[in-house]
């Protein structure tokens, strides 16, 4: 065997052997998701089942008691602050280096943030989550321009289509340049206002 196919051979097994990062992190978004699901399908089935108690309980008895009861409130309702908060959003970030140019972020309800940095940056956005209530908390650069420095804490306000976070609790100067260095403006999946 020469020595072109021994080396290879090497790094193929090498290159199937490494995963990186990103890619466990993203499985682990994956198995949240799945979680989360079943547990919005249980929701969902044990409220069908109820609207059919309820149903049968209207129209089978006449001595019964027929007003209606309230609704009950789904333990997996999300808080109506962080609904406010899922959309995209973009702005221009300015004299950052390989970071300056038009930034996205797109607040899913499941708590993924999905990142569309300019085409001149090379760094790593996949795998970022947040969590909001009253405030905001991401892991946004936590792979490579935040590294070792925990996720970061903002307190946000949505206005119109204009979004405002400023920063509570950052030691990742990075992320606070891009998330409360200006206002954020509301925009569709095709990134326009």
């Amino acid at each position: 065997m020469s020595v072109d196919d021994r080396l290879r051979q090497g790094l193929e097994r090498n290159a199937l052997s490494f995963v990186p990062e990103g890619e466990r992190r993203l499985a682990d978004v994956r198995q949240q998701h799945r979680s989360r699901q079943l547990v919005r399908w249980s929701v969902v089935g044990t409220a069908a089942a109820a609207t059919v108690v309820v149903a049968v309980g209207l129209l089978g008895g006449g001595d019964q008691d027929t007003r209606p009861t309230p609704p009950a409130e789904s333990p997996t309702a999300t808080p109506p602050t962080a609904s406010v908060l899922t959309g995209d959003y973009a702005r221009r970030l300015r004299n950052a280096g390989d970071r300056t140019g038009r930034w996205m972020l797109g607040f899913d309800a499941d708590g993924i943030l999905d990142v569309t940095p300019p085409s001149g940056y090379r760094g790593v956005v996949s795998g970022s989550l947040f969590t909001a209530t009253a405030d905001l908390r991401t892991n946004l650069f936590e792979q490579d321009l935040c590294s070792g420095r925990g996720p970061g804490t903002y307190t946000w306000d949505r206005s119109g289509t204009a979004l405002d976070l400023v920063v509570v609790d950052d030691t990742c100067a990075a992320r606070v340049e891009l998330l409360a260095g200006g206002s954020w403006e509301q925009v569709d999946a095709r990134g326009q206002p």
